[in-house]
């Protein structure tokens, strides 16, 4: 496994992630599709975080959790907090008491990396209520904190237990289960949602939308990319054809996608695919 350099490219990914995810929020009937953003996210996450264990491993046979613990603590927690603290004030001042409470449960989850399980309990995302929601969007924080806490230790055991082409091995078995739960959440229903809520499909696809074992296949992705970066060269002619592929798929998912677009499960391969493509290329 050779040494992480800085990549540019990821950075452009993460802005082209935010991006949508602002348009959709400003405007979902500009870009229906742009919370496709967050699972450009997870898969960015999913190789980055990937590459460093793996690296770490394998160079001192050993991994620091405590200091992978704190980075990323120091690194999420300040910015988050002060995203609550301005929320708390404009929720005071412009919030129903009833909406205010909610509000308050919504923060103190927030607060432990606990939001997705506070949102999946409540409604669906793309509700009516969201704009009464102003921490609706800690959801997919959580989702990536929850990700930090659970995937160095699956992915320093095998590396430490297993042989080398063991450990993405059990990487793709594991986002294999993953997407097999979104599976049994979706069944055989169709390519949309019904135009109405509260029906048990409804609450179906809130759980598959919100909790972290249904978007572990997005994080597998992302890290089965440490180890297709190694095998060969990859000549400027399919650099190209990733490129191209990759931003293709993205741009289809975030124009043709809505809120009525089962999600995740077999439509989130399409972006997360697409953001694997890019990354490949380089």
């Amino acid at each position: 496994m050779t040494k992480r350099e800085y990549r540019a490219d990821i950075d452009g990914l993460r802005a082209l992630a935010v991006l949508g995810v602002l348009i959709y929020h400003l405007d979902p009937a500009f870009l229906s599709g742009g919370f496709v953003g967050v699972d450009i996210f997870f898969v960015i996450s999913g190789f980055l975080i990937t590459q460093l264990i793996v690296s770490e491993v394998q160079e001192t046979h050993q991994f620091r959790f405590g200091r992978f613990y704190i980075r990323r603590f120091r690194r999420l927690f300040p910015a988050l907090l002060f995203t609550l603290t301005i929320c708390l004030i404009f929720s005071f001042s412009i919030l129903f008491p009833i909406h205010f409470e909610r509000f308050s449960g919504a923060l103190l989850h927030a607060t432990f990396s606990l939001s997705n399980f506070f949102f999946w309990s409540e409604s669906g995302y793309f509700d009516a209520s969201s704009s009464v929601k102003p921490l609706l969007h800690t959801w997919s924080l959580s989702v990536e904190e929850q990700f930090y806490l659970i995937w160095p230790i699956f992915i320093v055991t095998i590396t430490l237990r297993t042989s080398r082409l063991t450990v993405p091995i059990l990487v793709i078995l594991l986002g294999g289960l993953s997407y097999y739960c979104n599976y049994l959440v979706f069944g055989g229903d169709g390519l949309m949602l019904p135009e109405y809520l509260g029906t048990e499909l409804d609450e179906r696809a809130a759980t598959a939308f919100f909790l972290t074992p249904f978007r572990i296949f997005e994080f597998a992705i992302g890290g089965i990319m440490t180890w297709l970066l190694t095998i060969g060269s990859r000549s400027n002619l399919l650099k190209e054809l990733l490129v191209v592929g990759g931003l293709a798929s993205i741009a289809y998912s975030m124009i043709a996608f809505s809120d009525g677009t089962i999600f995740p499960y077999y439509n989130a391969l399409i972006p997360c695919i697409g953001t694997a493509m890019l990354i490949h290329a380089g």
